[in-house]
């Protein structure tokens, strides 16, 4: 799922231990404008307070998530119809 991508990817990349939940994980980090995002960002889609989905910003307008079970972890280009409604920094 979502948070388990990006709670692996920050545990292994930083040593750094998020919670197993979209939710819990908007709690970390600062939160950054959606306009200037740097590689390693987190994206939240969805309610700004409940967000139903987290990436992880790869730069050059991409973000990487597990999309669905049977297209597993991708790469995809934000747009005007996916972009999230919050960011938030971590390192």
């Amino acid at each position: 799922d979502c948070s388990g991508l990006t709670m692996y990817v920050y545990k292994k990349a930083t040593g750094l231990t998020l919670p197993h939940y979209s939710v819990n994980q908007l709690y970390y980090g600062k939160a950054v404008s959606t306009k200037k995002l740097v590689k390693g960002d987190l994206l939240f889609f969805g309610s700004k307070s409940a967000p139903s989905h987290v990436g992880i910003y790869v730069g050059g307008g991409k973000f990487v998530h597990a999309a669905t079970p049977s297209q597993g972890v991708i790469k995809q280009s934000l747009s005007y119809y996916f972009w999230p409604s919050t960011a938030k920094r971590l390192i």
